[in-house]
């Protein structure tokens, strides 16, 4: 029976040896070259395009039109009380929109998703010009999703009625804030840029209903989760006061100091 006993235990030993060795000499082998997929932001796959590791496996790239925001996410988003315009004055006096949303673009083979914004000057008189935040929110995507979108930023807003909105800022020559930060309505997030030339500069500007992230092309047939930005500003004005003029300064002082 201990003879028995003796050559089970060496069977299982040896079996354990050999599948360590096998493991140890796999194309597993060594560390891989992506360490964190917490998000399909924050992961080492450079803006979330697939990867190869060692061994000739591929890491897939991340889908953002999947990504859901998580609780901790909702949990962050601050209340918006009061929206004001992101571009000129609160009441986006010193701007035009020169293509509204819902326009139909035959050349470009659908509706216009969002506001394109213009300093009244036209073509590339507002490059650099500041863009602000509409309303007390958390930044979800800081970065540049594709050659046509340009840098775009998205930030989330929770409404006195519970809902979460979105603002969308796309084809931006620069980005202040980062990926989670929290903002404030008023402040400086970005300037006004063309997609480092793809376009004359301008601010596309869309408002999303969405519980996720929602990145889109800038024209469709069908209107999903987008909605009027201009209408949904003006719908939700507020009974609050206008942007601090503290804040005022501080972006001015910002301006100035070459941020």
């Amino acid at each position: 029976m201990k003879k028995k006993h003796a050559l089970t235990v060496g069977v299982i030993l040896l079996a354990a040896t050999f599948l360590a060795w096998a493991i140890w000499q796999g194309p597993d082998s060594g560390p891989p070259q992506v360490q964190n997929l917490r998000s399909w932001q924050e992961a080492d796959a450079p803006g979330g395009y697939e990867v190869e590791m060692e061994g000739g496996r591929r890491v897939p790239g991340f889908d953002h039109r999947l990504h859901l925001l998580s609780g901790i996410e909702r949990f962050r988003i601050p209340l918006a009380n009061r929206f004001d315009f992101p571009m000129g004055s609160t009441d986006g006096a010193l701007t035009y929109n020169a293509q509204a949303f819902w326009e139909m673009n035959e050349r470009r083979g659908g509706r216009h998703t969002g506001d394109d914004l213009n300093g009244i000057g036209g073509m590339n008189t507002d490059l650099g010009d500041p863009v602000f935040s509409v309303a007390n929110g958390l930044v979800i995507y800081a970065g540049t999703p594709s050659r046509g979108w340009g840098k775009t930023l998205i930030v989330a807003h929770r409404t006195e009625d519970g809902e979460i909105l979105q603002s969308m800022y796309a084809h931006l020559h620069s980005i202040s804030v980062a990926m989670n930060t929290v903002v404030q309505r008023g402040e400086r997030i970005g300037r006004v840029g063309g997609a480092d030339g793809v376009y004359p500069a301008h601010l596309h500007f869309e408002m999303i209903d969405a519980n996720g992230l929602s990145l889109s092309p800038g024209y469709l047939m069908h209107r999903t989760n987008r909605i009027d930005p201009t209408g949904t500003l003006e719908a939700r004005r507020g009974p609050g006061p206008p942007v601090s003029i503290d804040l005022i300064l501080e972006n001015a002082e910002r301006d100035q100091a070459g941020f």
